[in-house]
């Protein structure tokens, strides 16, 4: 049997155009490949990344390697950003290959999977974390017709009599290192690290988060619940990148790296003793309750020069309402803060704009607090808020009520404001986007490199490129 994995092209509206190794389909190939949950070492797997072929060729068809690769099963990545283009992927696959099996999976896929299987998007959706739940389907797909599914927890798919049918979910993997290393040998990593060095040597060390956020994903996707990997176990993985791809920046993509101190203690004791930090530097992303000074501190022996930090917002009502674990409070922030710069740790700070019942001039205000609270060397990243799917929104509507003026998911990314509420109108919000990155406003914003640059990265012909903001209207 042969499977392509792939994930679907970004919107243009994402304002951002390079690519990752996805770690989501790396360790899904890997998993096949070991027959790790099923019988599956007899699957050959190809994983495609749409995003990396679009800025190869920007004049391909999505799904221009389908006759090359000749799958039986494709398997489809998606988030809301990406939903409409991995649409037209699976009706692409529809056309090419008549009798390919068309699976969606990811984020956004979860969360609208009856919607997708009874519009014939996908003949089957996996929901939530895919290792095993995809192998079993493989492995009955062979040999049985769907009537067979009814038995494999964590799927939506449309049965023989064009019903919809949604199995019981499937636990968590509760021990993450039964999980083999994510096939990397399967993408060119090379053109990876010339798009995004500081994205191409990307791993995983947990999943899932204990934490209930209004406006986050996470606890919808893969429940709330902390899974982590052991700490040789993610050690052995950075070190295989350094000695096999020459890496030596890491990024950590865990939702919340931070939640088990003790874990992370170790894990940043252990590279202290090794004396990481001489050699190679990583960063991750933590929450400012989570941070002290004899931590940050620690983190910094240990070779980590960044935090991505989530402020969010400095009004401690809205942090309280956006249920941020009822710990964080601006002063825990200051704190935070004050903590890292005295340890020379910079930081990417986080804030949501467009939450309902703050004033843009509330949103200005803590622009500027960051702007002259951080160095040169630390980012501070608005994104605003998104209604992502409707448990997102409803969550959010509980903060306060807001109105949507942009339907497509194409524009849920976060670059611009597709809501508004009565203490911030979309015309304000939409000024404010253009302060911070037309007028630029605010001097650490980070900029994302336009297409062209990405392209000139991956082919080789810039040496050094400029950043800069590509500003696309509603």
């Amino acid at each position: 049997m042969r499977v392509a994995l792939t994930n679907a092209r970004r919107s243009p509206f994402t304002g951002e155009w390079i690519t990752a190794p996805h770690e989501g389909l790396l360790s899904i190939a890997a998993s096949l490949r070991e027959g790790t949950f099923f019988d599956t070492r007899d699957v050959t797997v190809t994983i495609v990344d749409e995003q990396l072929d679009f800025l190869e060729n920007p004049d391909s068809m999505p799904g221009a390697w389908l006759e090359l690769v000749d799958p039986d099963v494709v398997g489809i990545q998606a988030v809301t950003a990406t939903a409409n283009n991995a649409i037209a992927l699976a009706g692409r696959v529809r056309e090419v290959l008549p009798d390919c099996l068309v699976v969606m999976g990811g984020v956004h896929p979860t969360q609208a999977a009856r919607a997708l299987c009874q519009a014939g998007h996908a003949d089957v959706v996996v929901q939530g974390e895919g290792e095993a739940t995809f192998a079993e389907l493989l492995s009955v797909y062979r040999t049985s017709s769907k009537r067979a599914f009814h038995d494999i927890p964590g799927l939506s798919f449309r049965d023989d009599g064009g019903a919809t049918v949604t199995t019981a979910p499937r636990p968590p993997i509760r021990d993450l290192d039964r999980l083999p290393p994510p096939a990397r040998d399967l993408v060119d990593m090379a053109k990876y690290a010339r798009i995004s060095p500081g994205r191409s040597g990307n791993l995983i060390t947990s999943r899932g988060c204990s934490y209930a956020c209004a406006y986050c994903f996470s606890r919808h996707h893969w429940g709330r619940l902390h899974r982590r990997r052991s700490v040789d176990g993610v050690i052995r993985e950075m070190e295989y990148l350094h000695d096999e791809y020459g890496m030596e920046r890491f990024r950590i993509e865990d939702d919340d790296f931070m939640e088990d101190r003790k874990w992370v203690t170790a894990f940043c004791s252990e590279l202290q003793s090794r004396d990481w930090a001489s050699r190679l530097e990583w960063d991750a992303k933590a929450r400012p309750d989570h941070l002290d000074d004899d931590l940050a501190h620690l983190l910094r022996r240990s070779g980590c020069f960044r935090l991505l930090m989530g402020v969010e917002t400095l009004n401690d009502d809205l942090l309280r309402r956006l249920n941020r674990g009822g710990r964080v409070t601006v002063h825990q922030i200051d704190t935070a803060l004050s903590a890292l710069k005295k340890n020379d740790v910079s930081v990417q700070a986080t804030l949501v704009l467009g939450i309902p019942g703050e004033p843009v001039a509330a949103m200005r205000s803590t622009l500027d607090w960051l702007d002259d609270r951080l160095d040169g060397r630390d980012l501070i990243c608005p994104c605003f808020f998104m209604p992502f799917y409707s448990a997102v929104g409803d969550a959010m509507h509980q903060v306060g009520d807001y109105m949507v003026h942009q339907t497509s998911t194409d524009y849920c990314a976060g670059h611009f404001p597709i809501t508004s509420s009565e203490s911030a109108s979309l015309e304000e919000l939409t000024e404010l986007f253009e302060d911070y990155h037309v007028r630029r406003r605010w001097r650490r914003v980070a900029r994302k490199p336009s297409l062209e640059q990405v392209r000139g990265k991956l082919l080789g012909e810039l040496k050094a490129v400029p950043q800069t903001c590509t500003l696309l209207p509603l």
